[in-house]
């Protein structure tokens, strides 16, 4: 499976300055909570929450709820939709997003290779040292539309121990829904499952692919 760089759950709605605080506090002594200076951009955080182990990091705005989490699992989607539920005056809902960055190693530029001979790339341009794509589908979830972008790049990534620099392929899968007017609170966790099982399809179809 890719090496996890980073996995984050979101969801687009309205939050008064007040509310805004309030969720930050609900979170209790495990977590340390950090506010952060004002910009002008409502999108932009003004509290930041992570645990003391950093397992979860939450980004407050009055525009989007962020969670970033050092792990890739079933169990955040509950705990995601649990603490959205936390927040007081919570406003309507516009727009959910997954969003999966991972890589595999590539010291060789086998799977460079690999993937360029795949995908024709090979016959346009040689054998590239440099790699990067995107797509973006659209698909029905319920009755929402979905993106389900896909972006596949070279690069270089650090290991955070040993400060070592390791060649990469990473992905991208971002899963996001055309902004409504708003989405039934009732409706999130099942959203979320649904589109946690595109981006599990997807990763496994990629992954498959770079080890073809």
């Amino acid at each position: 499976m890719f090496t996890l760089v980073s996995f984050q759950m979101t969801a687009f709605t309205d939050l008064s300055m007040d509310s805004a605080k309030v969720f930050a506090k609900s979170f209790g002594a495990e977590f340390n909570i950090q506010a952060l200076p004002a910009t002008p951009f409502v999108e932009a955080p003004l509290f930041r929450v992570a645990d003391k182990d950093r397992l979860q990091t939450f980004d407050i705005s009055q525009k989007r709820v962020d969670c970033f989490y050092s792990e890739y699992s079933d169990v955040n989607i509950k705990d995601f939709v649990a603490k959205i539920k936390q927040i007081p005056n919570l406003g309507k809902i516009s727009r959910l997003a997954i969003n999966y960055i991972g890589f595999v190693a590539d010291e060789d530029e086998k799977v460079i290779s690999n993937l360029n001979r795949k995908f024709g790339f090979q016959k346009l341009f040689g054998d590239a040292c440099e790699f990067m794509f995107r797509t973006n589908n659209r698909k029905q979830i319920l009755e929402y539309t979905f993106n389900e972008i896909i972006e596949c790049q070279n690069s270089i990534m650090q290991n955070s121990s040993t400060l070592d620099e390791v060649k990469s392929i990473s992905f991208h899968f971002d899963i996001n829904n055309v902004p409504v007017d708003d989405i039934g609170f009732e409706k999130i966790a099942s959203l979320f499952n649904s589109m946690n099982k595109e981006l599990k399809e997807k990763i496994d179809t990629c992954f498959g692919i770079v080890n073809e």
